[in-house]
């Protein structure tokens, strides 16, 4: 089944729709803009999300994982069944599953209860809280500078392409990254509120957020603080305040996740240790051979946000000293000590400092205003500016979501996968290169790529299985 008139349907519509929230922001009905906004971000991340079959990596394992949390949330298994045995410290082949940690995969798991086993619930908290974080990214400009900063960043988040393939679940670490970047920022966005308003439930939702965050890609998530207490100090200084803030925020997190970290520790040790090891390896290691020199991260942002990115960022600090304006300094936060220190770690992927994209969509939206209050004269300098300034990341997007390709989104060997539920359930499969997802659509025993020996089917077959060999 080809997309490419979907596709061309969808990049006209989403046209039509930015084109109206232009309108309605020059007309200074920002709100209004803003639902258009979010509107087409909506529908290019539900079209990205309609591949009717799990992406390789990594969706289908986290796929499968929510699968079978279902009917216990505290029960992270790969292999559901091991009627062969499962290889605990390989987080392909493993039965206890403790890759990633279990925010994500519960919200996946709630989504496949309501709605059923298919690839859209798996992605729908994702598509949901994506589009929630374009509106999040304007509220933080909000706060910071004013509303056409705000519009003008929201764009720039709704139309990124590697956003929203992450949460469509096409590339790797996928559906992680994605709602990472919104648990960051929802506690960001908090924490801004919080220091503004003074209300205790602003932290205490900036630490429930924080929580969710750290549950999601663990250490990462504390970026939060430094970015916290870069506005905090701005503000009326009191020991005795800041120590009760920064406890309200770090307070759920130290008990969820520690909870979290006690319960696989005491529940799954040989998993728990492998998979520590694992993460402390990233530091140090290049694994699977996802490795790149000091500039990786630097020269990929100028890809996967912006190639004016860097620019912008320099023009922050600038204004941010020249002017003491504040409000640049916890963005600049926001970039810049993630930056530093993945800089240094070994092993390196392009969605990994996905959740600093927000900072640089707002600093790249105050460049644009100030520079197009500055330069007048001469027009064509001026003309392409903004030319090259929306023709890049729209081109971007374009190229990532592929309205323009002519793609296969329902592939044979999904109907032939969801074929194995007329098997008995008590069925192990073998030889299916797609052994995972076929977990996933069908309620087999279990499901292998490699070929059984005949020692192996002699001995399934005793303990009262059926052998199915796919040819």
């Amino acid at each position: 089944m080809a997309n490419l008139q979907l596709g061309i349907a969808v990049f006209v519509f989403s046209v039509l729709i930015y084109f109206l929230a232009y309108r309605k922001f020059l007309g200074g009905k920002f709100a209004v803009a803003l639902f258009f906004i979010l509107l087409a971000g909506l529908v290019l991340r539900i079209y990205c999300s309609l591949d009717f079959f799990l992406h390789e990596w990594d969706e289908r394992y986290h796929a499968l994982v929510a699968k079978n949390l279902m009917n216990n949330f505290s029960l992270p298994m790969l292999y559901a069944n091991c009627p062969l045995p499962c290889t605990p410290t390989s987080w392909t082949e493993s039965h206890i599953w403790l890759h990633k940690f279990p925010v994500p995969l519960w919200l996946m798991a709630i989504s496949l209860k309501i709605f059923g086993i298919n690839e859209i619930a798996v992605r729908l908290p994702s598509i949901i809280l994506s589009t929630l974080s374009i509106a999040i990214t304007y509220k933080i400009a909000k706060v910071l500078f004013n509303e056409k900063v705000a519009l003008l960043a929201a764009f720039l988040h709704s139309i990124n392409g590697l956003v929203i393939e992450t949460a469509s679940g096409r590339v790797a670490t996928d559906h992680i990254d994605a709602l990472f970047l919104v648990f960051v920022e929802l506690s960001v966005y908090f924490s801004l509120t919080g220091i503004k308003s003074r209300k205790i439930l602003n932290y205490i939702f900036c630490g429930i957020f924080l929580c969710a965050a750290i549950l999601t890609k663990w250490l990462p998530a504390l970026i939060v603080i430094p970015i916290w207490l870069s506005i905090r100090l701005k503000n009326e200084f009191k020991i005795t305040t800041i120590l009760l803030e920064i406890l309200l925020i770090i307070f759920p997190s130290v008990i969820a996740a520690g909870a979290w970290q006690y319960y696989t520790f005491t529940h799954f040790p040989v998993e728990y240790a492998y998979e520590a090891a694992h993460r402390t390896k990233h530091i140090f290691e290049v694994l699977d051979q996802q490795g790149g020199n000091i500039f990786y991260h630097f020269t990929k942002a100028m890809r996967v946000v912006h190639e004016l990115c860097w620019i912008a960022f320099a023009f922050g600090i600038f204004f941010g000293l020249k002017h003491m304006q504040w409000q640049y300094l916890p963005l600049i936060v926001w970039i810049a000590v993630p930056y530093l220190f993945f800089t240094f770690v070994e092993t390196k992927m392009q969605a990994y400092l996905l959740f600093c994209a927000p900072p640089f969509f707002i600093l790249l939206a105050t460049m644009y205003w100030e520079i197009k209050t500055w330069f007048i004269k001469p027009k064509y300098m001026m003309l392409v500016f903004i030319l090259l300034f929306f023709f890049l990341p729209i081109r971007y997007s374009v190229e990532r979501t592929k309205v323009f390709w002519q793609r296969d989104l329902k592939p044979e060997w999904v109907t032939r996968v969801k074929n194995y539920n007329k098997l008995p359930q008590k069925t192990v499969v073998f030889n299916e290169p797609h052994n995972i997802e076929a977990m996933f659509y069908a309620d087999v025993t279990a499901v292998y790529n490699f070929m059984p020996d005949e020692a192996t089917k002699a001995k399934l077959q005793a303990e009262g299985y059926q052998v199915y060999v796919n040819n």
